[in-house]
């Protein structure tokens, strides 16, 4: 692999991978062009991948998440420590499936009939990606509306790593376009135009964004706490929904387990 990469790899092909597709992945790995290799594996395999990050390629990103924030005028800790060289990042299938289920979650709460909503989750095979609290949001009506409908941050972040659009404003929030993005509830429609066109971003983008998202973090929190006014038009939930999807995506842990540390 060319050094100017940035980051190494392993794939965790799980229990889910077949003979055929351990020869079409070896021969892969003997192939030089990298960039399509990891593309191809992407498409492919609705498993997770390991990667590691290498030290300097982590220091590149984190210049550029300071500089994006002192441009726009936040706060910057130059001893925030950097992200963990290796990262498990969740297979395109198993984004797509949460996002659905958090579109689901949030109709609910605005209002989206719940024997529908049952009814949609399960026929799109998608009802297990939901988090415990929006299960029982959904079926048993427990939880506060207001409460699941700030998650659309966490889908307009979603739809951003699946490459469904490109309007993530870093310092402004979601606009009305993510429901022109998402399967037509009202009209019954199905989650195979959302899937078709969905493609997961590559691991390095993922990071990337995920390191802006922490130093945003932290320079929201420690304006609040030290009483600056924080630049931009984006409120701290969002922020928190946001990085919570990403460390999501790019961690094993279960949603509702994903800490927020700054």
């Amino acid at each position: 692999m060319p050094a100017d990469n940035g980051y190494l790899y392993t794939v965790n092909l799980a229990a889910k991978q077949k003979v055929g597709v351990r020869l079409f992945l070896c021969i892969l790995d003997c192939w030089n062009d990298t960039n399509i290799t990891i593309g191809i594996r992407h498409r492919l395999l609705a498993v997770d991948t390991e990667y590691r990050f290498k030290m300097t390629f982590l220091k590149n990103v984190r210049q550029e998440s300071q500089a994006l924030l002192l441009s726009a005028g936040y706060l910057v800790n130059p001893e925030l420590p950097l992200l963990e060289g290796a990262v498990k990042f969740r297979s395109e299938e198993t984004i797509v499936d949460r996002a659905l289920a958090l579109h689901l979650s949030i109709a609910k709460a605005y209002g989206y009939p719940k024997n529908l909503a049952i009814a949609w989750l399960k026929r799109e095979g998608c009802i297990d990606s939901l988090a415990p609290q929006e299960k029982e949001f959904i079926e048993q009506g427990k939880g506060e509306n207001a409460d699941f409908k700030v998650k659309v941050e966490a889908v307009w972040l979603l739809t951003w790593a699946l490459s469904l659009h490109e309007n993530l404003n870093p310092f402004g929030v979601c606009d009305n376009s993510l429901i022109t993005l998402l399967p037509d509830l009202k009209k019954d429609e199905t989650s195979q135009k959302f899937r078709n066109n969905a493609a997961l971003r590559s691991c390095d983008t993922l990071v990337s964004m995920l390191d802006f998202l922490y130093c945003l973090h932290w320079s929201v929190i420690e304006a609040m706490r030290v009483g600056e006014e924080v630049p931009g038009d984006l409120p701290v939930y969002a922020v928190a929904e946001r990085r919570r999807a990403l460390e999501w995506c790019c961690s094993e842990e279960p949603w509702e387990e994903i800490t927020l540390d700054t």
